[in-house]
C-alpha cells in the first residue's frame, strides 16, 4: 500500500510540474508578443530623432542627433508625450495584456542604443544613423517561482521614416 501512495504522489507530482511548465511556456509565448507589438507600436508611432522630426529630406549628417548620453525623455516629456524613439530609453511601464479570456500582467522595460548600420549588432559610442530599442518583458505572475522573461530588439534606420 505504501508503495502505491508514492506512485500516486509521484505521479501527480510529475504532472503539476508538466502543467506549471506548460503554463509558463504559454505565458513566455504571450509575453513575446506582446513585446514585438510594443516594438513595433512604437516604431510606427514616433520619430528616429529628436533632430528629424518634421524633416522631409534625408541626410546623411549624424552631427545633430542626439549625443550617446542624452538617450531618454526629453525634459519634460512622459510617456504619452515620447516624439522619438530614444526617448522610450530607460522607460518602464506596467501593462495588462489581454488574450482570449485570460488576462497577462507584464512589466516592460525598455533600452535604446545607437548601432552600426551595417551590422547592427554592434553598439557604438557615438551617434549613427541606426537605433537599436530593446523590449525586456517580465511576467508579473509567477509561477511559484518561475516567472517569463523574454527579451526582442527591432533595429530602425533613419531613411526607415521617409
Amino acid at each position: 500500500l505504501l508503495i502505491i501512495m508514492v506512485i500516486t504522489v509521484n505521479q501527480q507530482r510529475s504532472i503539476f510540474m508538466f502543467q506549471r511548465n506548460a503554463y509558463i511556456r504559454e505565458i513566455e509565448s504571450v509575453a513575446a508578443d506582446f513585446a514585438k507589438q510594443q516594438l513595433e507600436a512604437i516604431s510606427n508611432s514616433v520619430g528616429f530623432d529628436e533632430a528629424r522630426l518634421g524633416t522631409v529630406n534625408f541626410t546623411t549628417t549624424t552631427s545633430d542627433l542626439t549625443s550617446v548620453g542624452s538617450l531618454g525623455p526629453d525634459g519634460t516629456e512622459t510617456a504619452g508625450s515620447f516624439d522619438d524613439l530614444d526617448d522610450f530609453d530607460g522607460h518602464t511601464e506596467t501593462i495588462f495584456h489581454i488574450v482570449s479570456q485570460d488576462t497577462f500582467r507584464f512589466q516592460a522595460t525598455y533600452s535604446v542604443q545607437y548601432v552600426d548600420p551595417s551590422n547592427p549588432s554592434n553598439t557604438v559610442t557615438s551617434p549613427t544613423l541606426a537605433k537599436e530599442i530593446v523590449a525586456t518583458v517580465i511576467s508579473l505572475n509567477p509561477i511559484g517561482a518561475m516567472t517569463a522573461n523574454v527579451t526582442f530588439s527591432k533595429t530602425m534606420i533613419a531613411a526607415d521614416y521617409f
